[in-house]
Parts: C-alpha cells; sequence; structure tokens
C-alpha cells in the first residue's frame, strides 16, 4: 500500500509543477501581448541604470499582474515603467 500511495504522491506533485510553470509561461506571453516585449529583470547598484537606491525586480515579480497576483503586484509597489518603456 506504501509504495502505492508514494506514487500517488509524485505524481500528483509532477502535476502540479507542469500547471504551475504553465502559468508562468502563460503570464509571461500575456506580458508580452500587453507590452510588446517580454519582462526584463531591473538592474540595481551604484552602475544599474536606476542608481543605487533602486529596488532590483525580476522578471517574475513583473508578470504578477498577468498570473491573477494584482494584489501582490501592488503591494510590493514594484513600478510599472522600466528604463524600456
Amino acid at each position: 500500500l506504501l509504495p502505492a500511495v508514494q506514487k500517488v504522491r509524485a505524481t500528483a506533485a509532477r502535476l502540479k509543477c507542469a500547471h504551475n510553470l504553465k502559468q508562468i509561461a502563460l503570464a509571461a506571453h500575456n506580458f508580452h501581448n500587453a507590452h510588446n516585449r517580454f519582462p526584463e529583470n531591473t538592474l540595481s547598484g551604484p552602475n544599474g541604470p536606476y542608481g543605487s537606491q533602486t529596488k532590483a525586480w525580476s522578471w517574475l515579480a513583473r508578470i504578477l499582474p498577468y498570473a491573477e497576483q494584482d494584489n501582490l503586484y501592488r503591494q510590493a509597489g514594484i513600478p510599472a515603467r522600466t528604463l524600456y518603456e
């Protein structure tokens, strides 16, 4: 019985991972449809384009509104505009 339960859990974990990857890909493509480009990372630090006081944001943070995470996006204060817009 135990090996069967472990196999079912492993399958469920694999399916959940595949679903999450699909959602990330869909959000990135929806971002692309809205902005005609894929999301980029923000560079910070003294040599970054935004200066040393600017937070760095991952491209994953930029796709939050397209992954049904608008509230988290707004709560984090992620800037909508970047150097490339």
